[in-house]
């Protein structure tokens, strides 16, 4: 099996392949963390898009992928959350 770091260079080098081998590893784990920070299943499933489509667009340091994916699901959690409570204000208002 390969590992993260060589999914994500291949990824790199265009292999789409391997965006669905760390999509298959790695989404279950991220949606369950996601899910615990948002108790939210539509939201978490989008966070987990948004997190995914993050690796797409940006080239995290290929030496700790795992962790740059959890970081990057948490900022989103957090960007979230922070909406959530803008919006509550909102209609308190």
């Amino acid at each position: 099996m390969r590992s993260d770091e060589a999914l994500h260079e291949a990824l790199r080098r265009g292999d789409l392949a391997a965006f669905d081998a760390l999509y298959a590893r790695l989404s279950g784990p991220l949606y369950g963390f996601i899910l615990r920070h948002l108790a939210d299943a539509h939201e978490a499933e989008d966070v987990l898009h948004d997190t995914f489509m993050a690796l797409l667009t940006h080239d995290p340091d290929a030496r700790s992928l795992r962790a740059w994916m959890y970081h990057c699901a948490r900022n989103h959690c957090l960007r979230r959350l922070r909406d959530r409570r803008r919006g509550a204000r909102a209609l308190d208002a």
